[in-house]
């Protein structure tokens, strides 16, 4: 709900024989989504915690902060920030309720509270605000609008959409890039805008920018598509390339048309320094129909430093199968324009469509030797050249845990984890139908209720000069790492 707690865990600083205080000093910051724009999520500065220390008596919580609105951005870190004259190590954390705020992450003190109105839940929410607790520890923070309420997926959560997408922070000026949807004074769902915000300050660095109107289109330059501000949601986390932020758009309303026309996927580019366009491209290429958004569970767009970007699209809406639906895309963007090099759509592209197995519900993570690695709904993995896309690929069904509907074996196990019956075979492609039903992992691509869904990307820790593990927990399946042998890709 409303009230969401920032909490930071630490190993033992002190030791208790010496009073020597051991202090890694090696400061890493995290200033992306799943901290680089590889998109590898590793954090390699950190020696204190390791097996050893998280289990012992000196490991336990140190501290919390509550927020106004639910974090569906990661919180980001920056040390050394001058703020009012201090410097400060700063957790940057950003809110479906539109608030941005900075806390002190060496200020360990027992958190203060005051009660604030909040957007209630629920599709159509409530006509009065509720109240939520809210720190006032803040170091600064910012209100950027008011979330966009009602006519949202259901199966958006939360139903008040305001910044759900993970910003950026460029250290080099100070300014952390942030897309906030604010309905204030309008008259329909209101509009997206990008910020630059000093993060010294939470004060915008000049003026933001809205994400289309009709007074400014944003129109593709290669189908004349135009962008519906009322249908598309900015949900991946915000990607810093070559001095242009670029945003990536899925849908607010699933795969209804929004109000008349489909939604679609985009990607659209800004220059940092004013907010200039950069570049614009959408998945419907010349395809009439919508979808094929970029959603990736908020996984953030991956990019190199050549220009490259590469994402994962969703299902399309159409009749027939689109040419970049269900698919891996590379983009190259070159300041001021985005163009398609090239793209991999898997042979089961169609089974996906059918049973809304989106491969868009994962991102890619860039690997080390010039691959990449990504899945989807239905629990396989696809290794990738981030040279050519086509090139080669390899899968594997990477997670699958022969399941029953109904009591049964899960993982979990807990009998009547689904309690439901197996859906009909006229759906789904399922030869069984009936309670307890055995689902056979071939057949994880033929409904999203099936597979051990991947939502974001891995993670991955190379520990070696030809070796890497990759990390993924997805829906209905354990924790697992991969073995990744570097040379042979």
């Amino acid at each position: 709900g409303d009230q969401v707690s920032v909490v930071e865990y630490i190993g033992p600083l002190v030791t208790p024989s010496s009073n020597v205080v051991t202090v890694n000093c090696a400061a890493q910051n995290v200033v992306t989504q799943h901290n680089n724009n590889a998109r590898q999520g590793a954090q390699l500065a950190e020696k204190i915690l390791t097996p050893a220390t998280v289990s012992g008596p000196h490991f336990g919580l140190l501290f919390e902060r509550h927020v106004a609105g639910a974090l569906l951005a990661q919180p980001l870190y920056v040390h050394g920030v001058k703020i009012k004259g201090q410097t400060k190590n700063v957790i940057f954390v950003a809110t479906a309720e539109d608030m941005v705020y900075a806390f002190d992450a060496d200020d360990y003190s027992a958190d203060t509270t005051i009660m604030v109105p909040a957007t209630g839940p629920g599709n159509p929410p409530p006509t009065t605000p509720v109240n939520v607790a809210e720190s006032t520890k803040w170091l600064w923070r910012a209100s950027l609008g008011s979330g966009q309420v009602g006519n949202i997926c259901d199966e958006t959560d939360p139903q008040i959409v305001g910044i759900t997408s993970t910003p950026v922070i460029d250290v080099s000026n100070s300014t952390m890039y942030v897309v906030a949807r604010d309905r204030t004074g309008s008259t329909g769902a209101g509009y997206d805008y990008l910020h630059a915000l000093d993060i010294s300050t939470g004060l915008d660095t000049h003026p933001k920018q809205q994400i289309g109107s009709t007074t400014s289109p944003i129109k593709d330059p290669i189908n004349g598509f135009v962008f519906n501000h009322d249908c598309q949601r900015q949900r991946p986390g915000l990607l810093l390339q070559k001095g242009t932020v670029y945003l990536g758009y899925a849908t607010y309303t699933c795969d209804a048309p929004c109000p008349s026309d489909p939604y679609r996927g985009w990607v659209i580019g800004y220059r940092a320094t004013d907010f200039a366009p950069a570049g614009v491209f959408t998945n419907s290429q010349s395809y009439p129909d919508g979808g094929m958004g970029v959603w990736a569970s908020g996984n953030g767009l991956a990019g190199t430093d050549d220009g490259s970007i590469f994402y994962q699209t969703g299902n399309d809406t159409g009749p027939s199968l689109a040419p970049l639906g269900d698919s891996f895309v590379k983009l190259l963007g070159d300041g001021t324009s985005l163009s398609l090099v090239s793209q991999y759509q898997p042979p089961d592209a169609l089974s996906y469509k059918h049973g809304d197995t989106d491969l868009g519900s994962g991102g890619p993570m860039l690997l080390p030797n010039g691959m990449l690695i990504g899945g989807g709904k239905d629990g396989q993995f696809f290794v990738l050249s981030q040279s050519n896309l086509a090139t080669s690929p390899v899968s594997f069904q990477a997670f699958f845990n022969t399941f029953h509907y109904g009591p049964g074996t899960y993982p979990y196990n807990s009998p009547g984890f689904y309690t439901t019956p197996c859906p009909a075979a006229s759906s789904y492609g399922v030869a069984d139908v009936g309670l307890n039903c055995f689902i056979d992992p071939i057949d994880y691509q033929n409904g999203e209720s099936f597979g051990p869904n991947i939502h974001t990307g891995p993670v991955l820790w190379q520990h070696s000069n030809n070796h890497a593990l990759i990390y993924k927990m997805p829906e209905k399946d354990y924790l697992k790492a991969f073995d990744y042998d570097i040379a042979t890709g």
